[in-house]
């Protein structure tokens, strides 16, 4: 296995634990969390991110990440036709951040 820094039981603190993880998985979880930091420069009007909250429910089996940063419009993007949040997270190496 691979070995992590992670939470304790009691929450309190962290110990380093060998861990068996799905490669898949740990890249989806970075997606999320780098699209989430990304909103830290929003769009120039002042609405930049300035808290990023990560959540992690094992009873549920879920994940919440939560970020005060700019939303991403829900309309049709002019040139795919597509709607913003379809292309960003749906459509391969359509973001913003790509040279």
């Amino acid at each position: 296995g691979e070995t992590a820094w992670v939470p304790t039981d009691d929450g309190e603190g962290f110990e380093e634990r060998s861990l068996r993880l799905s490669p898949g998985l740990v890249q989806i979880y970075n997606e999320i969390l780098v699209n989430a930091v990304d909103r830290q420069f929003g769009p120039g009007d002042g609405s930049a991110m300035s808290f990023l909250d990560v959540w992690v429910d094992q009873d549920e089996g879920s994940i919440t990440v939560e970020n005060d940063g700019s939303d991403l419009p829900v309309t049709l993007h002019d040139q795919t036709g597509l709607h913003v949040p379809t292309m960003v997270f749906g459509e391969f190496l359509s973001g913003d951040n790509f040279d």
